[in-house]
């Protein structure tokens, strides 16, 4: 069994080999189209037929660069938005720092290249993740988030540790109108061990299981009986790859109150530094503390030193209502396109946007 595991250690690395050499390939191909958008003009973009972003997604696919594709996939949406300049121009730009980090693989700095290959949608083994340090405490789950892009729907859970105040991405997937895992609910403590993928800043994480590791070293549990790579999904239906008890549960404890939160300064400056290390970060987990709902011609998250967030969606009048007018602890994500309200706590109440 040793030598047969030896023997497969060659083929794994010449096929990684040949995958990165395709997606070297296709994102120079994505570069080449990227000066040609520039080329020609934007103006006509929201002319152009789905195909014309189509063509050079399904070469992304064809270059093993699944993520690269979604992303291309959707410009289709992005032309029609009101303020599509700027954010096609925004998505171009990060395509293609993305096309010349490939070409300069070899010379970029720390994590960075675990990185780029998360943004290209490269496969992280399995075992490889859950072979990380274990980062063990209680983790409030700050809410969750649902989009869906080419065909898949994307559920984000975002974690934050009460005594670690590390913040933690679990994904999981499924086809529309297909159940989406619900092991994390919004508000709740759970007592796990997270696993984090490579990257800088370590955010995805996997849910591990037990209170413990295995004799060789690694993390033991269901997450070990999934496909050998982690492709798009690390949690399967019914929490596949999330923590359990005794009787196959998570071990979720009683809900501590409100997070530690911080205020909107505060919040920026740690995702510029996120920023820093991961230039492509779409989306980044927030807790605010002692922010009102306002409304100055479109509603904000203003915190006691004047400072303000814009909401974004539509009108947060759930949010307004448990407020009250009043300040209190709100979490969501923030992006480009503003706060995303997934949950609060008052003095008394947690409450799931």
């Amino acid at each position: 069994m040793i030598e047969r595991s030896r023997d497969r250690e060659p083929g794994r690395g010449a096929r990684a080999g040949r995958r990165e050499e395709r997606v070297g390939e296709g994102l120079a191909e994505l570069g080449r189209w990227l000066r040609d958008q520039i080329r020609q003009g934007i103006a006509g973009a929201p002319r152009e037929p789905r195909s014309h972003w189509e063509a050079i997604a399904r070469r992304m696919v064809d270059a093993q660069a699944p993520a690269v594709a979604r992303r291309l996939s959707g410009l289709a949406s992005v032309v029609h938005r009101e303020d599509w300049p700027s954010r096609l121009l925004e998505e171009y730009a990060l395509l293609h720092l993305m096309s010349v980090a490939c070409e300069r693989r070899a010379h970029l700095p720390g994590a960075l290249p675990r990185t780029l290959d998360a943004h290209l949608g490269v496969p992280v083994p399995r075992g490889e993740v859950l072979a990380g340090e274990p980062v063990r405490d209680v983790w409030t789950v700050l809410g969750l988030r649902d989009v869906e892009s080419a065909g898949l729907v994307t559920r984000r859970a975002w974690l934050l540790g009460r005594a670690t105040g590390r913040k933690a991405l679990v994904l999981s997937h499924a086809p529309p109108g297909h159940p989406l895992d619900d092991s994390l609910r919004t508000c709740e403590d759970v007592h796990a061990a997270l696993v984090f993928h490579p990257a800088a800043p370590p955010l995805r994480a996997l849910v591990a299981t037990g209170p413990g590791r295995g004799p060789d070293g690694a993390a033991r549990g269901p997450a070990d009986t999934g496909p050998a790579d982690t492709g798009p999904a690390d949690t399967g239906p019914a929490g596949d790859g999330a923590a359990r008890d005794g009787d196959g549960g998570l071990d979720e404890g009683a809900a501590g109150g409100a997070p530690a939160g911080t205020w909107v300064a505060e919040l920026l400056d740690e995702h510029a530094r996120a920023m820093a290390g991961d230039p492509w970060l779409e989306a980044w987990p927030a807790v605010l503390s002692g922010v009102t709902p306002v409304d100055d011609g479109g509603w904000h998250l203003a915190d006691p030193r004047g400072d303000a967030l814009p909401v974004h969606g539509p009108p947060p009048w759930r949010l307004v209502a448990v407020s009250g007018g009043h300040p209190l602890t709100v979490a969501g994500e923030w992006t480009p396109d503003g706060f995303h309200p997934l949950s609060a706590w008052t003095p008394g109440e947690a409450v799931p946007l």
